[in-house]
């Protein structure tokens, strides 16, 4: 079974992967400031796909480098994290949650 072949979109570059070995640095560039994705092409055939970087994760990127954010490990499971404990009176943090937004409901 083969797959039907993607036909590029309105942002979408097709670059031979010998420009590309030849001119890598150039073609880089002409995405990033393009805001393109290119598709590598060997022989005709789409091999790969260079995408820029979106504004929101360039954002994230700047906010760990400034110490604003600490990203989570990649090879955690919200499952493996343990609930915080329950508070002095006993109850927990999702209790105290459903009573505020039982209040806000008034």
């Amino acid at each position: 079974m083969t797959a039907a072949p993607i036909e590029p979109g309105p942002h979408v570059r097709q670059v031979g992967i010998r420009d590309l070995q030849k001119n890598t640095a150039a073609v880089i560039r002409q995405l990033t400031e393009a805001g393109e994705t290119a598709e590598i092409t060997n022989r005709g055939e789409v091999v790969a796909r260079l995408t820029p970087v979106s504004p929101d994760e360039a954002l994230i990127r700047a906010m760990v480098a400034r110490g604003e954010m600490i990203p989570a490990p990649l090879n955690e499971s919200v499952a493996d994290v343990e609930p915080l404990p329950a508070l002095a009176d006993g109850r927990s943090l999702g209790d105290v949650f459903a009573a505020m937004r039982e209040e806000e409901r008034w």
